[in-house]
């Protein structure tokens, strides 16, 4: 009787550092990696595109030459996870500008006073940087920003 799944050690392996660096991106990715979004929806859609991006890699995962007893394995991972969450940061920074400029624009303004909370970041932040932080995720959205990070996730690989 043949066997549906069987993977070798190093899929395992080149599997979990692709979820760690999938999972790592998903955490500080705009819009979505947001504190509003609960935790388990972000487990399930990093576990969901290590499934769909696992497949497609054209073997640069599978030149991982290590085992699971390997101290190397723990750099490995560190690496995988610096390399998402660097992904997604530098997507993040445009978010953080415009919250500044909303913040500059307010203060030119006088409308320091004005503060509504902002539950992405946790903390109170003017009206007018609000706005534009809004516009820019619908701009972001509108312009399909998020395939483009994808897709710049999956050739990061």
């Amino acid at each position: 009787m043949p066997t549906l799944y069987q993977f070798s050690e190093i899929e395992i392996i080149g599997f979990f550092l692709v979820m760690v660096r999938v999972s790592a991106f998903v955490v500080s990715w705009p819009v979505f990696g947001e504190a509003v979004v609960p935790a388990p929806l972000k487990i399930l859609l990093a576990f969901a595109m290590s499934l769909m991006i696992f497949p497609v890699l054209d073997g640069g995962v599978m030149q991982v030459a290590v085992g699971f007893d390997s101290m190397v394995l723990i750099w490995l991972f560190v690496k995988e996870a610096f390399i998402g969450l660097c992904i997604g940061y530098l997507a993040r920074m445009f978010l953080y500008a415009m919250e500044v400029a909303g913040e500059i624009i307010s203060v030119s303004m006088g409308l320091t006073s004005a503060q509504l909370y902002n539950p992405g970041l946790g903390s109170s932040a003017s009206a007018n940087s609000q706005v534009l932080v809004t516009l820019t995720i619908i701009f972001f959205l509108a312009i399909n920003g998020h395939h483009l990070l994808l897709a710049g996730l999956q050739q990061s690989f």
